[in-house]
This record gives C-alpha cells, sequence and structure tokens, in this order.
C-alpha cells in the first residue's frame, strides 16, 4: 500500500490562525509605528506654531514687559496657552483614533490579508475539508 504524501500546501485551522495572528501583529505594530511618528509631527508642529507666535507677538511682549512681567511670566503665558492647546489637540485626537482606527485596520486587513487566505482555504481537499464555522473578516475586529 503506497503511503500518501500530505499536501504541503494545505493549512490546518491552527497554522492558518497562526498566521493571520501574525499579520494582526503587523498590523498593530505598524498603527503604533503611526501614532508614534504622528506624535512626533505633532510636537514639531505645536512648536514651530509656539515660535511663529512669540514671533508674531512682540508688540504684546513689551507691552507685558514695560508693566512688569519678567521673562519668566512671559514665558510661563506662553507655555500655558501651548500646553491647552495641546491637551485639546490630544483629546481631539484620542477620540478621533478610538472611533475610526478600529474600523479602518479591519477594513484594511479584511480587504487583502485575510480575504487572500480565507481564498486558499476555500479549496477543499481529501485531508482537510473547509471549516464552515469560522466567521466572515468583515466581522473581526481589532483590540
Amino acid at each position: 500500500m503506497a503511503k500518501q504524501i500530505p499536501n504541503p500546501n494545505l493549512k490546518t485551522n491552527v497554522e492558518a490562525f497562526i498566521e493571520l495572528a501574525g499579520l494582526l501583529q503587523n498590523a498593530r505594530q505598524g498603527s503604533q509605528t503611526g501614532m508614534i511618528a504622528s506624535l512626533d509631527a505633532c510636537a514639531a508642529i505645536i512648536l514651530f506654531a509656539m515660535f511663529l507666535t512669540v514671533r508674531g507677538r512682540t508688540k504684546e511682549i513689551e507691552i507685558l514687559k514695560s508693566i512688569g512681567a519678567s521673562n519668566v511670566d512671559v514665558a510661563m503665558q506662553f507655555a500655558v496657552e501651548t500646553l491647552v492647546i495641546g491637551l485639546i489637540a490630544t483629546i481631539v485626537e484620542g477620540a478621533a483614533t478610538y472611533l475610526f482606527a478600529g474600523g479602518i485596520a479591519s477594513r484594511m486587513v479584511a480587504s487583502k490579508a485575510v480575504r487572500a487566505l480565507l481564498a486558499r482555504r476555500k479549496r477543499p481537499s481529501r485531508h482537510h475539508p473547509p471549516s464552515l464555522d469560522m466567521p466572515s473578516p468583515l466581522q473581526w475586529r481589532l483590540p
């Protein structure tokens, strides 16, 4: 009796889920890298905006200095303004990320990698019949 050699292109459910978990981890790392880059860009924009604001408000600074404000008082005024603007921007960005990032990431992953993975799994074989208990990729959500 001849020994059957398994097809190396076929994957079990566990192998498919391990591959999918790797894809999702890559998506998570990519979104974290993007978030860090966007925070760095925001910090740079805030610093440049503060610099331009100080340069554009020289008359105000001169008036504050003429009525007795020290350099520390003027610097604190601009620092507090910058912190408040940065805090408001962070809250708005966090809310937008919370509302939209999960859906966008799920659609990006589902549209390319998961569909390709599922397309390979839909070909039945004698050794591994197709699994019907797997949810649709559009139902998956990233944590």
